[in-house]
């Protein structure tokens, strides 16, 4: 694995260095191809047919056409301006490139020099003078303009010259690294190539006898041979791949043996099965009986129970509708009871009413008395007035003879009332003692309708609950049926398993041994329990 690891860097570490000789040779070299050579052509084309913005050989026209009246002064101003933006966009993106020093500061130094010369005096001589159409002063300004043109001129010749020399030797650069390059290239890719070749011959020494002994070992393990090792020595990444073969052919072995004898096993437990499971039919079949009779008595007593339950439901209603009336009894006693009171109270009223009526007459019966009395003292005058008196006396005595017979009565009637109060409330505790007591035969029959009821419900749930028992049981029947068909069938597929499994060659000595678990029958009870669960 270490050499296998060593030799893929090394051939990444060289491929990389191809990579990249020839990404920095092609960085460098790739002017001068069809692509570059038709953008050159196509800026040379541009350069051809318009002026370019560094040479103010434009705005030298545009200034020779306003002096000599064939152009307005508004519009070769307006063009100059024009003109004079794009100089100054070129010569700040010539300032700032990495062009060869010397052509640079040519470019945008000496060449500006007079070019600024050429802004001032157009703006400063040549326009105002053709503003005042001052011909003379015009033509001084241009013929200053020319002279200053020239200068620009020999200077950008001098640009030009050194620009096509450096163009030369960048191609001639250029040329020579790409033959640098090339050899370059080469040279790695023959050193690649042969150390591809050395490493696929170290690959196949190392990969191809591992592989045959896997093989071989492999088709041992197909022809059902779990005895084979592989014990050769291997190469150290194959010899993990060995031992993990080598222990899951151990593992194998282990399981195909321990197979075999849980076929043997399985085999004979399926017979005990069938044996076991025949009785089971046999203990299923008379518990089935016995369930059916149980049934059928359970029936019988569920409808006597349901018989006295109706009749105890039927009694308890009796002694509610007793309980009710017995209660609008008391009800009724309880309300003469209260009238009673009232009339008691009434009477009492009526007794202090008369004693008021009798305070009165005597009151007046002393009134009168003493109104004759001065009557008579009066004389002949008063005597009309001690009739009056008298009469007066006598009525006050009869009103007064009255309210005593009237409270007489009141008195008498008050102690028939007072007695009759007495037997009403005798009444009235003899008939709560009575609800009193329907209250407790009702709750006592109500107890009896409930157990009763609640008896038939149990005996109810008790005959569903055999009912299922029975068909559970019938179901049990059916089960150890086919327990029975089924452990015929587990016999029968044990015995094809172990034919199987005898197709292999397995070392017993190393087989995981196997563990037969021993049957134990269930108990009667315990079967029953096990099926009620």
């Amino acid at each position: 694995m270490a050499t296998l690891l060593v030799f893929g860097v090394t051939m990444a570490v060289g491929i990389g260095v191809a990579v990249a000789i020839s990404a920095y040779s092609m960085t460098k070299i790739r002017i001068g191809g069809a692509t570059y050579e038709r953008i050159v052509q196509t800026k040379d084309l541009v350069a051809d047919i318009l002026p370019p913005p560094l040479y103010i050989i434009e705005a030298y026209l545009e200034a020779t056409r306003a002096a000599y009246f064939e152009t307005p002064v508004a519009d070769a101003k307006k063009r100059v301006a024009e003109l004079r933006k794009d100089y100054d966009t070129r010569r700040a993106y010539w300032q700032g490139s990495d062009l060869d020093t010397g052509i640079r500061d040519k470019l945008t130094e000496a060449s500006h020099a007079y070019v600024a010369k050429f802004w001032t005096v157009f703006d400063d001589k040549l326009v105002p003078a053709l503003e005042r159409k001052d011909a003379a002063a015009a033509k001084a300004a241009y013929a200053e303009l020319t002279t200053i043109y020239n200068g620009h001129r020999a200077v950008i010749d001098q640009i030009v010259t050194a620009a096509n020399a450096l163009g030369e030797k960048v191609e001639a650069d250029s040329s020579s690294l790409g033959r640098t390059a090339i050899w370059s290239v080469a040279g790695v890719d023959a050193a690649l190539f042969l150390l591809l070749m050395i490493g696929i011959l170290a690959i196949i020494r190392r990969l191809v006898r591992p592989i045959g002994i896997l093989g071989d070992s492999l088709a041992h393990l197909s022809s059902g041979d779990l005895t084979a090792r592989i014990t050769q020595k291997m190469p150290p990444e194959y010899m993990e791949l060995r031992d993990n073969l080598n222990t899951a052919i151990d593992k194998l072995n282990a399981v195909i043996g321990a197979v075999k004898r849980s076929a043997r096993d399985v085999t004979s437990a399926s017979t005990e099965i069938t044996t076991s499971t025949t009785d089971l039919s046999q203990r299923t079949e008379e518990q089935a009986a016995t369930l059916e009779q149980t049934s059928a008595s359970m029936e019988r007593i569920s409808s006597i129970v349901k018989s006295n339950a109706d009749n105890a439901r039927r009694a308890a209603e009796s002694a509610k509708t007793t309980e009710t009336v017995a209660g609008r009894g008391g009800d009724v006693v309880g309300k003469a009871i209260d009238a009673m009171a009232r009339i008691e109270d009434s009477s009492r009223k009526i007794a202090d009413i008369i004693g008021v009526i009798d305070e009165i007459a005597r009151q007046t019966n002393l009134l009168a008395l003493n109104a004759a009395v001065e009557a008579a003292r009066a004389g002949e005058a008063g005597r009309g007035f001690a009739v009056v008196a008298s009469e007066v006396r006598s009525l006050a005595q009869r009103s007064s003879q009255a309210a005593k017979d009237i409270k007489d009565l009141i008195t008498n009637s008050t102690g028939q009332v007072k007695d009759g109060v007495e037997l009403v409330n005798r009444a009235g505790a003899s008939l709560a003692e009575i609800v009193s007591s329907i209250k407790d035969v009702t709750t006592i029959v109500a107890d009896i309708a409930s157990a009763s009821a609640e008896q038939a419900s149990g005996i109810e749930q008790i005959n569903k609950a055999l009912t299922q028992m029975d068909e559970v049981t019938q179901q049990n029947s059916a089960l150890v049926e086919e327990n029975a068909s089924t452990a015929k069938s587990l016999e029968d597929q044990a015995r094809a398993m172990d034919e199987q499994v005898e197709f292999f060659n397995v070392d017993m000595g190393k087989a995981a041994p196997s563990e037969r678990p021993q049957a134990r029958p269930l108990r009667p009870g315990s079967r029953a329990v096990a099926r009620a669960a």
